[in-house]
Parts: structure tokens; C-alpha cells; sequence
């Protein structure tokens, strides 16, 4: 195992191989094995286009992303607020390629119920962004990729809450979304 994601109730694994594993509840298909039954035992994702690795893992509550070494996403599970960026709200039990733009993502971070990207020069943001965690100026919900704040270029690190999301640009903390606790 070279990489553990950790969900509400649910865990995934990258394996030195680059192939997924995951075990937990499944109650919303954030397993990605194709079915809604829980796993007390680590499940090998099939879903996964078979000629490309995955380079990193990132969970929400109940869904979970695959950044591929090909650029493009993978996500998979709950998808009531469109976190999983595939342009609808559809539920989804096994991984289903992001609705990409024409540049690689080389990052991804998924919250409670949104997730971001990176393309190495824009962050885009997706599902629940009810307390502004897409940083847009916003609080509409999005099913697919939307390019946040046009001066959020670059950044090295991107990090999701709760309600709030998170970023390292040339050493510094920017975060914005959520802020009942002072957390941004």
C-alpha cells in the first residue's frame, strides 16, 4: 500500500501497482465495485480504465476520486449535489470519467460533498458549494467543472473540508467556504 484515502465510513488504497482497492460501507457505491453491499474485506475496483494508473486518491464522505497519470479523474459514489462532477446528480456505483476541460488535472481533493481540481493553471470545483466553498463568489450547487476565482492560478497544494476548501500557492494558506469556527 502506498496511499490510504480514509472517507465518512469507507477506505480506499492505492497499491504499488496503482491499482484501487476499498472496503467499508457502501451504502452509496463509494466502494466502486459495481454493487451497493458492504465490504468488510479490500475489493480490487474493476471500473477503472484498464490502460492507465492511478496516480492519487482523494474521499468525501460517501464518494471518492481517482486522479489517473493520463490527467484525467475518476469518481464514483454518493452524487445527490453532483460531487462527483460527472453533470448530473445520478447516483454512480463504479467509476465514471470526469467531465474534463482540454488541460490535465494534476491535482484533486475531495470534501464532504464537493471536490476540486487542478489543471496546473486553474482550479475547477464541483457539487455543494451552498457556503461558498467553490471560492466564486457563489453559493449555486454545480454538477460539472466550474473554474473558480480567476486569481487562483498555480497552486501547489489543494486540501478540501468540510463546507470549505484549501490551498498552498508559493508558500502561502489561502482557503475560503464554510468559516463558523474560524477554520478559514
Amino acid at each position: 500500500v502506498v496511499e490510504i484515502s480514509v472517507g465518512g465510513f469507507h477506505t480506499c488504497a492505492r497499491m504499488e501497482n496503482y491499482t484501487v482497492a476499498c472496503w467499508g460501507n457502501n451504502r452509496e457505491g463509494q466502494l466502486g465495485i459495481g454493487a451497493i453491499s458492504d465490504s468488510r474485506t479490500a475489493t480490487v475496483l474493476t471500473g477503472l480504465p484498464k490502460d492507465v494508473d492511478v496516480k492519487s486518491l482523494s474521499a468525501g464522505f460517501s464518494h471518492q476520486c481517482a486522479l489517473l497519470v493520463d490527467g484525467r479523474a475518476a469518481c464514483w459514489g454518493l452524487n445527490y449535489h453532483g460531487q462527483l462532477g460527472l453533470g448530473h446528480t445520478g447516483p454512480q456505483a463504479s467509476p465514471a470519467i470526469v467531465n474534463s476541460i482540454s488541460k490535465p488535472l494534476t491535482a484533486i481533493a475531495a470534501g464532504f460533498y464537493h471536490t476540486c481540481a487542478e489543471s496546473g493553471e486553474r482550479v475547477y470545483c464541483w457539487g455543494l458549494n451552498s457556503r461558498g466553498q467553490f471560492g466564486n463568489g457563489s453559493t449555486n450547487n454545480e454538477p460539472a467543472l466550474l473554474a473558480v476565482a480567476s486569481d487562483l492560478t498555480q497552486v501547489d497544494d489543494l486540501e478540501m473540508g468540510c463546507a470549505s476548501s484549501y490551498a498552498i500557492r508559493s508558500q502561502k494558506l489561502l482557503a475560503w467556504g464554510m468559516n463558523d469556527f474560524s477554520e478559514v
